[in-house]
């Protein structure tokens, strides 16, 4: 069975999960962030619109214009196992499980040439875009230490400096 994503046959539209599971197996990012999610959404938007299929949208303040279905299809993905969620606090995430990609690798593979091309280039600007923002993510506080190998010693804590406001 051929599978196509085009308007024209609405009973071959692809679920928003299989969306995601074709991008992330075609070259996306082996982590899909929750809080920080914007990539995702506008990955999905330009797929949506390279094949000619409807997508949905809605504003959104964290996002920006969000993809509906978009949490529907993450815990989809999450309760195939395709998803595993890691982390805590605002870098939340949910990172790939490459073995539980296999199949939407098959399924892709069987789209018509065309339709890979848009999926790949998409699934690649998706990575490039998350990469650019994953500099500007919250980094974990390091725990507060001296020098590598030197203890503070009763003296240094004792310290005390003046500040002249002169």
């Amino acid at each position: 069975m051929n599978q196509t994503l085009t308007r024209e046959q609405p009973d071959h539209q692809l679920p928003l999960a299989d969306l995601l599971g074709f991008l992330l197996c075609a070259g996306g990012p082996s982590r899909v962030y929750c809080r920080f999610a914007w990539p995702a959404h506008n990955a999905v938007r330009r797929v949506s619109v390279g094949l000619g299929a409807d997508v949905e949208t809605h504003t959104d303040a964290m996002v920006g214009s969000a993809v509906v279905g978009f949490a529907e299809a993450i815990r989809h993905l999450v309760g195939l196992g395709v998803l595993i969620p890691e982390g805590t606090g605002e870098t939340i995430a949910h990172s790939t499980d490459s073995d539980r990609l296999r199949p939407y690798r098959r399924r892709l593979m069987r789209l018509p040439p065309t339709q890979a091309a848009v999926i790949a280039r998409t699934a690649a600007r998706w990575t490039r875009e998350q990469r650019a923002m994953e500099r500007y993510l919250p980094q974990p506080l390091a725990p507060a230490t001296t020098d590598v190998g030197v203890q503070p010693t009763e003296e240094d804590s004792q310290k005390s400096f003046t500040l002249d406001l002169g």
